[in-house]
């Protein structure tokens, strides 16, 4: 048996039923990924220090 599943992220997705629990647990995995730089900016996040060091030391500049 398969199952389909439908989800805004990945659109309309055919899975062999024995594997459903694997793909689902899979799926939030991701969406926890995904959703974590949003709660960071949420928080305040606006800067990569890696990025910030970069500017600092001549690495890179912002060009408007």
């Amino acid at each position: 048996m398969i199952v389909v599943l439908y989800s805004m992220l990945f659109g309309v997705v055919v899975v062999p039923f024995a594997l459903i629990d694997e793909v689902i647990s899979a799926i939030r995995d991701i969406s926890i990924v995904e959703n974590a730089p949003d709660a960071k900016v949420r928080e305040g996040f606006c800067e990569v220090p890696a990025v910030s060091q970069m500017i600092a030391d001549g690495r890179a500049k912002i060009i408007d």
